[in-house]
Formats: structure tokens, sequence, C-alpha cells
């Protein structure tokens, strides 16, 4: 099971830009919310806590066995 910082690391290799975490009971949603607009923005990155497989936030809507667990704020 990937602790918060190990997915952190994984995400960061992914994607360049994250400020925000949306935790899951089986996964960590990071993505940057920033306030310039941009055309169809970055999309999240999604870090299963079982595998540190990565996915997009619209593969794992589809997941099963999924709840709200809260919100940490990312430093940079």
């Amino acid at each position: 099971m990937l602790t918060f910082k190990e997915a952190l690391t994984v995400a960061k290799k992914k994607k360049g830009h994250i400020n925000h975490c949306v935790e899951y009971t089986n996964a960590y949603m990071f993505s940057y919310e920033g306030s310039e607009n941009t055309v169809g923005g970055e999309s999240p990155i999604v870090v299963m806590k079982e595998t540190g497989e990565t996915m997009n936030m619209s593969a794992y809507i589809w997941t099963p066995d999924k709840e709200y667990v809260g919100e940490i704020e990312v430093d940079q």
C-alpha cells in the first residue's frame, strides 16, 4: 500500500504541476488548481494505493469500491 508521499513521487513523474490531492479509499487523485485559464486544462492523474498504477480521472471514475476520504493541499 503506497503512502501519500510515495504516490506523490509517482504522480510527479507523469505530471509537472501538482498542488492539490483528493484521497479516496483506494487511490490518490492529483491535480493542479490554478487561476489561469487553459484550453482543456491539465487533467488529474490518479495513483492507485495498492499497486502504484496510474490512470486518468476518466478511467478511475468507473473503478468500483471507492469512497471519498478528504482533500490534501500539496506543497510545491
